[in-house]
């Protein structure tokens, strides 16, 4: 079985059954491996792709608009999975190699200028102490 075999399985042990795969045109996308899929799931989104990107555990990525309509949250930051099971963030493949799964929070400026200046922990410690809605887009900015 491939790693994005066994990912998919992974996904579904914890989202269960996967919707279909959505055709992604937008953008450079034939930069992107052939692996690259996105995944519906209700109510859940996920993408996973195998590029030389180091994205990690605490960087931003900048959207450009508001990752919804009415929203203030127009970056994303990479964070650990906190409403999925603990389980859930590593996958050991069978090889001995391991994926992690982080999700795409969508986050306000302010908040990537707050977590720029304190620190991760600072701005995850803002959102627990504000119990925000994770998934509301039109949620207030904690900092």
């Amino acid at each position: 079985m491939t790693l994005a075999q066994n990912l998919f399985r992974h996904y579904e042990e914890t989202w269960g059954q996967i919707d279909a795969p959505v055709p992604w045109s937008l953008g450079p996308v034939h930069e992107l491996p052939s692996e690259f899929t996105v995944l519906k799931y209700a109510p859940n989104s996920a993408h996973y792709h195998l590029t030389g990107a180091r994205l990690g555990l605490g960087h931003t990525v900048n959207f450009g608009r508001p990752w919804l309509c009415g929203s203030r949250c127009e970056h994303g930051l990479i964070s650990h999975p906190y409403l999925d099971d603990i389980h859930f963030e590593q996958l050991d493949d069978s090889d001995g190699s391991s994926v992690h799964c982080h999700w795409l929070l969508p986050i306000c400026k302010s908040e990537v200028d707050f977590m720029k200046r304190y620190g991760l922990d600072a701005i995850e410690s803002k959102f627990e102490d504000a119990k925000i809605r994770f998934l509301d887009p039109c949620r207030d900015a904690v900092a």
